[in-house]
Order: C-alpha cells, then structure tokens, then sequence
C-alpha cells in the first residue's frame, strides 16, 4: 500500500479520514450527559439516528457517490456537533433540552452516513490486491 506514490497518498488520506469519522462518531455516541435530559434517554434517542442514516445512505449514494456522501455528511454532522457546543456554552445553567437533544440526534445522523460511507470509499481506493489488508488497517485504526 505504501509502494506508489500515488498509493501512498491516497493510503495517508484514507487513515486520517478514518482518524477523524470514528473521533467524531464516538464523541458524539458519547457526550450525552449534562443535557437536561437523562444520559439513557438521550443515548437511546440519539441511537434511532443510526437507522435511517443507514437506509438514505443506501438511497442517495449512487447519485452523489461516496467520497460526496462521506464529506457532505460529515460536514452537516459537524455544523450540528459545533452548533449544540456553542448552545451549551451560552446557556450555561438554563439547558434547553429539547434544542440540544435536535442538535444532538441531526449530528449523529450526519456522523453515521459519513462513517459507513467512508468504509465503502475506502474498498473502492484501495487495490484488489492489497484490500483486504487495507480495509483491515482502517479498521484497526477505529478501535
């Protein structure tokens, strides 16, 4: 994977960006407390994201692709993810919780597209040859 410059390059991009879906899944799986609301209610909530990102990834990648799907998604994921920080830093004491749960729940939804769109992407960069290592590199990389 490493052999080609090419190869290299594109080897480099795919770790960083695995890097950084799975930094940005897990801290929003994970910061659920200090809401207002419940830590298991709001997991449980921000969980039925999971579902439907997974069936309008399967609508829309065709037509926009995977490297669109994975980028778009996860930018829109991290305008929520910046949007419910900036909520929480004004509101100090008075949490509104239904805001910061929206926030929340449209952050992970975009979060979740972009990760199993970026594993796809990934199979489709790497070389038949070498795939199988690849594809098991980057998910050493999640973990």
């Amino acid at each position: 994977m490493f052999r080609t410059p090419r190869m290299r390059k594109n080897t480099l991009i795919l770790f960083f960006k695995s890097m950084v879906i799975t930094l940005c899944y897990d801290a929003v799986s994970r910061n659920v407390e200090g809401m207002g609301i419940s830590p298991f209610i709001m997991f449980s909530l921000s969980a039925l994201a999971v579902l439907p990102s997974s069936i309008l990834l399967v609508l829309l990648q065709d037509r926009i692709g995977r490297k669109g799907m994975a980028s778009g998604s996860l930018l829109v994921g991290g305008l929520f993810t910046a949007a419910a920080g900036i909520a929480i830093a004004y509101q100090q004491h008075n949490h509104n919780a239904i805001l910061l749960a929206c926030l929340t729940i449209a952050a992970r939804f975009g979060v979740a597209i972009s990760y199993e769109s970026g594993s796809q992407y990934a199979t489709e960069l790497i070389p038949t040859c070498v795939r199988g290592q690849g594809v098991a590199a980057l998910k050493l990389l999640r973990f």
